[in-house]
């Protein structure tokens, strides 16, 4: 008996149609419109999380440090008399002058002292006297490319008169929960690495300025603020 050779033909494939492939795109398209933002609205808030972490971090150390200079916090001279340096032990590019960086919060608070000078990198590797100056605490992750990798410190400090006489009595009252310790800086350059300040012509323009969170609520630029009194909050620019 002859067998039925269409018995058992294979059913033909149906491919998609054209539309049907248009569809199944503008679905995916949709999609990704929809994912995109509350992705980015992820990232920002781990961001800001992170940097409110910094901040608080920097500010245990900071209370470490006034528990052994007599209830202070550094001040304008013992910070090097700017508000914003590049990271310890780095230098500023260019310069034939510059030497490693030697000033600034993060030096202080890793233990460099002027007697460091030609010595440097030797003394970042003694252990931290209160928090590594090298470590990423001292970065932002929502700050821009320049502040992150060029200068590889992303907050800047108070160099305000009145900081030398702000004991805990001080810090414990209302006013200074409006006094500003450290924030993420957006309008200065470092000052010239390995000298003292005050230093001139070092702000950046208003459209070379960077911020790294936005605004509760809004879509304005804002910076991430440590107040004197250890509270972190979001501050307009």
């Amino acid at each position: 008996m002859m067998k039925n050779s269409t018995a058992h033909s294979p059913t033909p494939r149906r491919g998609f149609t054209l539309v049907e492939l248009l569809v199944v795109i503008g679905i995916i398209a949709i999609l990704i419109g929809i994912l995109i933002p509350v992705l980015g609205r992820a990232k920002a808030q781990a961001n800001l999380t992170r940097c409110s972490a910094n901040l608080a971090e920097i500010y245990r150390a900071t209370l470490m440090y006034a528990y052994d200079f007599n209830d202070r916090f550094p001040d304008q001279v013992t910070t090097g008399q700017y508000g914003y340096r590049r990271k310890p032990g780095t230098r500023t590019p260019g310069d034939p002058a510059a030497e490693p960086e030697l000033y600034g919060l993060a030096a202080v608070l890793h233990g460099l002292q002027p007697a460091d000078r030609g010595s440097v990198e030797q003394a970042l590797l003694r252990k931290p006297r209160y928090i590594s100056g090298t470590t990423d605490v001292w970065i932002c992750p929502g700050q821009d490319s320049m502040f992150r990798e060029d200068f590889r410190n992303t907050y800047a400090f108070s160099i305000a008169t009145g900081i030398r006489t702000f004991d805990s009595q001080y810090r414990g009252r209302t006013t200074s929960s409006r006094v500003f310790w450290v924030w993420d800086n957006y309008s200065q350059m470092p000052g010239l690495s390995g000298f003292r300040g005050p230093f001139s012509g070092y702000t950046l323009t208003a459209e070379r300025r960077r911020y790294p969170h936005t605004l509760k609520g809004e879509r304005k630029g804002a910076s991430n603020v440590l107040f004197l009194d250890g509270h972190v909050d979001r501050e307009p620019i």
